[in-house]
């Protein structure tokens, strides 16, 4: 492998670091990167965090890993790590800029498993700390992850408030907690578009024993300013709906957060639909029963319409066809299916007429 032996140049120099200027952000508005200006325009059409998001989308087949790239930064680290000289210093920031980091992360995490955490610890820190371009900032962030101390956890809580970090911030935290659910559910709930996604994604592994995180999903995990098909099934299957809608009492929020769940399973979704969540015929048919015993149904309607859209779907399938046969198995037969369709109606008239909602 070689590398040059020419001064590379210095690009964090004359910059605000980002921590800084993370630090010195309030969260109430997004907030631009400062390094804006230093980005191909092909990814300002991206929001925050947009281009790693949809790349860690991605199936294994579709996703260059960057095997290159990892032995380049294992070499420029190594270097760091003997000289501790501003020229390696300089050379492994210049190297973070070539490549996103997303697209290697979790093979560079392996291929540093075996440097000892005290040798990266310092650099880790120097990046975090003085890094002015988001990509080695999340180099940095990884390094953190893999050599940092409880006390780290303060920058990595204050960079997972941006949405363009927060993947990091949750990989580094991972690494760093023996349990890092409380601080994932605080950042899931700071968090609003691709930070988010990332964040409920994480929280979803690791909340089977934790019914306050579960119900906190159907309320509010499922929002975000991206798209709720990124995280509708997923919310409907950890935060058990069925089990929180069999209850004979269910509160505001909960069947607001259930109704934007199942009416973006019912328009279809990134990672998975109606006829991906097996209980979906279930936990439509108890929704329903507690949008009937209520009078304010605005907030209700754009979720009936998407469920008369879905029981319509005999019109567009041959019957008996592979997909009637699997809907059928999950509870969508012929008088499912009409009950919920009356049901709906039903909704819809009422609200339109301005009426109180009386239960069937």
């Amino acid at each position: 492998m070689m590398h040059s032996n020419v001064e590379p140049p210095r690009p964090w120099c004359g910059r605000t670091p980002l921590l800084t200027v993370i630090w010195d952000w309030d969260g109430r508005e997004p907030m631009d990167l400062p390094d804006q200006d230093t980005l191909p325009l092909d990814l300002l059409r991206h929001p925050a965090g947009g281009r790693d998001g949809e790349w860690a989308l991605l199936g294994e087949e579709e996703r260059d890993e960057g095997l290159d790239v990892v032995e380049s930064v294992h070499f420029m680290l190594r270097r760091l790590i003997h000289t501790n000289s501003d020229f390696a210093r300089a050379a492994l920031y210049g190297l973070a800029l070539e490549q996103p980091v997303v697209t290697y992360a979790d093979r560079l995490l392996e291929r540093l498993a075996h440097i000892h955490r005290d040798d990266l610890l310092p650099h880790a820190r120097w990046l975090v700390s003085e890094a002015a371009h988001r990509e080695p900032l999340k180099l940095g962030m990884l390094l953190l992850g893999l050599s940092g101390r409880h006390d780290d956890l303060v920058d990595l809580r204050a960079l997972a408030r941006h949405d363009e970090l927060t993947l990091f911030a949750l990989k580094a935290t991972e690494l760093l907690c023996d349990d890092p659910t409380d601080l994932w559910w605080e950042i899931a709930r700071k968090a609003r578009g691709w930070g988010r996604v990332h964040a409920v994604k994480r929280l979803s592994e690791v909340v089977y024993d934790r019914p306050d995180v579960r119900a906190w999903l159907i309320r509010y995990g499922c929002w975000n300013t991206v798209a709720p098909d990124h995280l509708a099934w997923i919310c409907a299957d950890a935060g058990d709906l069925v089990s929180v809608l069999e209850r004979s009492l269910v509160d505001r929020a909960t069947l607001e957060g259930a109704s934007l769940i199942l009416g973006t399973l019912a328009r279809t979704s990134y990672d998975g639909d109606m006829d991906a969540y097996e209980d979906g015929a279930e936990a439509t048919l108890l929704f329903l029963e507690h949008v009937e015993a209520r009078s304010d149904l605005e907030a209700f309607v754009p979720t009936l319409q998407a469920l008369i859209r879905w029981v319509s779907w005999p019109d567009a399938i041959e019957r008996g066809a592979e997909p009637w046969k699997r809907r059928i198995a999950q509870g969508w037969g012929d008088a499912q299916r009409a009950r919920v369709l009356q049901s709906c109606r039903k909704l819809l008239a009422v609200h339109d007429e301005g009426q109180p909602s009386q239960r069937a």
